[in-house]
């Protein structure tokens, strides 16, 4: 609301008609639509001299998206593909503009309704997806992935071998199996 009147006038009230059949006297409200749709809003100002003015404009009420993906556990180092399944209301020519990912392991973002990602430490992950709509409306949600460790773990210093000689190769898995050839 930037409704003014030359000095030394003031304005006395405010009367705002939301198109719904609710109305408001207070000059900055913050009404709350039930329905998909278009309204016309109107501001009726009234000054201390009994002036009044009025402005009419549509309000548009468009969908707010919904945000939903898939992704599969995986093992680090392994790729895993994020899938949106997220939706919106397109009747009326509303879109989901951005896709924004995070992977939840302080890693990447991207962008894209499908985003292909390469953990790089195993554990729990909580990532994430907002969605946003051509007309501005969001949506939000997370899920949750783990990340498999990989089966063998680091042995420590190279294995130095001579030609004709013998070596010893030992696999050690995570784990309290021993895995030996």
């Amino acid at each position: 609301n930037t409704s003014s009147v030359q000095s030394p006038q003031s304005i006395e009230a405010y009367l705002w008609l939301f198109g719904n059949g609710i109305a408001s006297p207070v000059a900055e409200p913050q009404p709350v639509y039930d329905e998909l749709g278009t309204y016309p809003l109107t501001l009726i100002a009234i000054s201390d001299q009994g002036c009044s003015d009025t402005l009419v404009q549509n309000l548009t009420i468009h969908p707010n998206p919904t945000a939903d993906f898939v992704v599969d556990d995986a093992c680090v180092f392994a790729e895993t593909q994020f899938i949106s399944q997220s939706m919106v209301d397109e009747s009326n020519g509303d879109f989901i503009q951005t896709f924004e990912w995070t992977t939840g392991d302080g890693g990447s973002t991207a962008a894209g309704a499908d985003y292909p990602y390469t953990y790089q430490q195993s554990g729990n992950f909580v990532p994430r997806l907002v969605v946003t709509t051509d007309k501005g409306c969001t949506a939000t949600t997370s899920g949750s992935i783990e990340i498999f460790p990989a089966p063998l773990s680091p042995q420590g210093q190279d294995i130095i071998v001579c030609p004709g000689e013998d070596g010893v190769l030992i696999a050690e898995p995570f784990g309290t199996d021993d895995v030996r050839w």
